[in-house]
């Protein structure tokens, strides 16, 4: 193919191949295999690059796991879930610790994502962890893997293994490495190999054999390991584990031992399993957002990285546990688990892609507390930012690359207002105002055109507002939803980590001003009427057409 388009990330060029089986002349079987060409290539002192240009790779690792729907996660929101974080900056996807469906590679072909794909075992046992006497005799489980995920070019890289801890600083990891690049490489052999390690490093286990070194946290490694390892690439597998809950802001400290683990002091509720949605919660392993993005955007050797996690998923709720708490879901993620963004997505968004951004919080919402001192934080990439309350100047401050900006601001109601200046000049604003009570309730599709196939579905974001149209973000109204027309409500959720509302039902509480409603079509064409009711609030409808 002389001609032949490159794939990229910014034009992911496909092309289909038709294989046809013969017998007598006549076709007996035939298939159709879409492919991208292009020229993937990791270095020691560049990172990686794709057809020959250097690329920082901005990815998202992920777990298969959705408010509504669990892990049974129809096609559609697969591709819901990786739009909102290429909208974010993400580049790149860790299928996290196991292949995941179909459908995202497929969409990870057609939308330009570079993904790292990763085995589960590290052997033919499907055990969690491997031992020294772990068996590598067949590998029919990674054979399988490879053989149905090697046409993609969205894939840039195969995962091994996930912090192996019983064999990965030991030459016996590396020799079960060796023996799966064996592997690899007989059936693929056009993409190099990691692994994350998580601890160690060591010039005689998985790091020494691996093509590629991944880190799973440890930045303040990055430097040492870099020096023993000068001659290969790094990347970082599984990075920052910063803690939060979308929406809330009590900066109550929880001391390790006090309710959680020993660790690091986290801000929040202890009670309900809430922690403050600044970035200053994370795990004892991890690191702030902050700090793990600016380490690896500092170091043009680092490839990039994943951030642990994209969104929130079922289970995991470090640093909460029940039954001391009642968490039942993770506090990782950059999104809730219904794909709300946190605060940090604007962090992200701000360094991850062009477009100019600013984003200011918490909400404006604190009656009772007038002259106290509430912490205003600001995401942006403009040069500088001024934050006014109620129309007066609290001060103007510079934005420092890869950072954010704060100020201690006396709680008085009205709006708070954040004016930025972009580097070429252009002005830019973010405001959070003091709501009224709530009077209403607003949908919001992500699409209001579906295929009447029985699979197609719209996600819908549901809001508390009140009378002037504002999110309302200490609203916590319980919403029932009813469908009329072919269509069915296929789950709901809030993205209330303690949250024990079932979600297969048709109301939920909204939380910090917030719902979703997951409206899937069945096999029958029609307009699907979607109405969604809350006692004393005016109730609202939403058309969506189903062909």
């Amino acid at each position: 193919m002389p001609a032949a388009q490159l794939w990229s990330t910014e034009r992911p060029v496909l092309y289909r191949m038709r294989t046809t089986v013969k017998a007598d002349n006549k076709v007996i079987d035939q298939t159709l295999v879409n492919f991208g060409i292009r020229k993937i290539e990791f270095c020691a002192d560049r990172g990686f690059l794709l057809n020959g240009k250097v690329v920082k790779l901005k990815g998202i690792a992920n777990h298969e796991s959705h408010a509504g729907v669990g892990v049974a996660i129809p096609d559609r929101l697969h591709i819901w879930r990786l739009e909102q974080m290429k909208k974010m900056g993400a580049n790149a996807y860790r299928c996290a610790a196991k292949p995941h469906s179909p459908v995202i590679y497929h969409a990870a072909d057609r939308m330009g994502i570079l993904v790292l794909d990763e085995f589960r075992e590290f052997g033919d046992n499907f055990l969690v962890k491997v031992h020294e006497k772990e068996t590598f005799d067949h590998l029919t489980y990674q054979r399988i893997h490879v053989k149905r995920n090697r046409n993609h070019p969205s894939i840039i890289l195969w995962g091994l293994t996930n912090e192996q801890g019983q064999v990965q600083n030991k030459p016996v990891g590396a020799e079960m490495t060796r023996k799966l690049m064996e592997v690899v490489n007989e059936l693929d052999g056009t993409r190099l190999t990691t692994a994350a390690v998580n601890h160690g490093f060591s010039e005689d286990g998985i790091c020494s054999a691996v093509d590629v070194i991944g880190f799973n946290y440890h930045s303040f490694e990055y430097d040492r390991v870099h020096a023993l390892f000068p001659d290969k690439p790094k990347i970082g597998t599984e990075s920052s584990a910063e803690l939060s809950t979308r929406g809330f802001y009590e900066r109550t400290r929880i001391r390790g031992g006090e309710g959680i683990p020993e660790g690091p002091d986290v801000f929040g509720d202890v009670t309900n399993g809430w922690l403050t949605a600044y970035s200053e919660n994370r795990t004892g392993w991890g690191e702030l957002s902050h700090v793990a993005w600016k380490a690896v955007a500092e170091r043009p050797w680092m490839a990039g990285y994943f951030i642990w996690t994209g969104m929130d998923y079922k289970g995991e709720p470090t640093p909460f546990a029940q039954p001391k708490q009642p968490s039942i879901s993770s506090y990782f993620g950059i999104m809730d688990i219904c794909g709300f963004p946190k605060d940090v997505y604007w962090y992200y968004k701000s360094w991850w892609t062009d477009e100019p951004v600013i984003h200011v919080f918490p909400h404006w919402n604190w009656q009772g507390r007038e002259g106290e001192t509430i912490k205003v934080w600001v995401h942006s990439n403009c040069e500088t930012v001024e934050l006014f309350l109620n129309g007066k100047s609290l001060g103007r401050k510079t934005m420092e690359i890869n950072s954010y900006l704060e100020w201690d601001v006396e709680y008085a109601p009205g709006k708070l207002e954040a004016r930025g200046v972009t580097k070429d000049g252009k002005e830019i604003s973010a405001a959070v105002e003091t709501t009224d009570v709530p009077a209403g309730v607003a949908l919001a599709p992500d699409r209001t055109e579906l295929v009447a196939d029985g699979q197609d579905l719209a996600w819908v974001g549901v809001s508390v507002i009140d009378d002037k149209g504002r999110v309302v973000p200490t609203a916590d109204n319980m919403v029932r939803f009813s469908v009329t027309g072919p269509g069915i409500i296929l789950g709901v959720g809030n993205g209330n980590p303690a949250s024990h509302e079932p979600d297969k039902a048709s109301q939920r509480s909204a939380f910090h001003g917030y719902c979703m409603v997951l409206v899937q079509t069945t096999r029958e064409a029609g307009e699907i009427v979607l109405k969604a009711e809350s006692e004393g609030l005016a109730p609202v409808s939403v058309t969506i057409t189903s062909e």
